[in-house]
C-alpha cells in the first residue's frame, strides 16, 4: 500500500508532462504556421514595394526627358516670342 501514492504520483507526472508536451506541439504547430502567414506577407510587401520604386524611376526618367525637351525648347530661335494661347496651353500641359 506504501506504493500506490508513489505510482499515482508518477502516472500523473506522466500524465500532465505528456500534456505539456502536446499543448508546446499544437502551439509551436500553430505559431509556425503563423510565422509562414507573415513571412508571406512581408514578400507580398517586398514585391509591391519593388514595384512601385520601377514605376517612379521610370516616371521620373520620363520627367528628366520631358525638362529636358522643354530646355531644348527654350534655346530656339524666337523661344521668347509670346507663345498663342494653344502654345501656352500645350506648354504649361508639359511642365
Amino acid at each position: 500500500m506504501t506504493r500506490l501514492p508513489l505510482i499515482l504520483g508518477a502516472l500523473a507526472a506522466a500524465l500532465a508532462a505528456g500534456w505539456l508536451i502536446y499543448h508546446l506541439t499544437t502551439r509551436n504547430a500553430a505559431l509556425r504556421a503563423d510565422l509562414r502567414g507573415a513571412e508571406a506577407t512581408i514578400e507580398n510587401y517586398r514585391e509591391a514595394a519593388r514595384v512601385a520604386n520601377d514605376q517612379l524611376r521610370a516616371e521620373q526618367a520620363r520627367n528628366a526627358a520631358l525638362e529636358a525637351r522643354i530646355d531644348e525648347f527654350a534655346e530656339l530661335e524666337g523661344a521668347d516670342d509670346a507663345l498663342s494661347d494653344y502654345g501656352r496651353a500645350v506648354l504649361d500641359s508639359v511642365r
